[in-house]
């Protein structure tokens, strides 16, 4: 018995793609550009949200700074009175238990002798007995609004300054 091999002969196919492999490559794209924009489109956002995080951080360093100088000083279980202060590289900052006001409009001191914000980024405001920290000109009316930092001092010896992040 003579069994024949048959030779099996492969054809090249010349390079390149159909009309539906192309209609499908472009369909997965746009389902992946339309899933994945919104989150790209979310990052300004982001950034702004990072960028009042970082005044965040600052306030609650400067709160430190200030309860620390306060401790030293001995007087961070006292309420606001004339001479419940600290200093602060040479300027007289009033305190209410060891921490930093909120509203400095009838005391000494302010919350830029604390922290530096750049003005043309940021503004400042007192909502609602808070100090806040906002992005641009236009000021929040109310402590909910979004792209702010909020600081609530302290009530009593015992209680600890708030401060709170509302994201952009």
């Amino acid at each position: 018995m003579n069994i024949r091999r048959a030779s099996i002969k492969l054809v090249k196919s010349e390079g390149g793609f159909t009309l539906i492999e192309l209609v499908v490559v472009i369909i997965i794209l746009g389902v992946l550009a339309v899933i994945a924009a919104p989150r790209f489109i979310n990052l300004q956002n982001d950034a702004k949200t990072g960028s009042l995080q970082a005044v965040k951080a600052a306030m609650e360093s400067a709160t430190k700074l200030v309860y620390s100088k306060s401790n030293i000083k001995g007087n961070q279980g006292l309420a606001r009175a004339s001479g419940v202060n600290v200093d602060i590289n040479g300027t007289i900052l009033d305190i209410k238990y060891g921490y930093p006001l909120a509203n400095y409009s009838l005391a000494n001191g302010s919350w830029e002798d604390l922290i530096e914000l750049d003005n043309e980024v940021y503004s400042s405001a007192i909502i609602g007995g808070h100090f806040i920290v906002y992005l641009g000109t236009t000021a929040p009316k109310g402590l909910q609004d979004k792209c702010m930092v909020g600081y609530k001092q302290v009530d009593g010896p015992s209680s600890l300054p708030i401060i709170t992040l509302n994201k952009c």
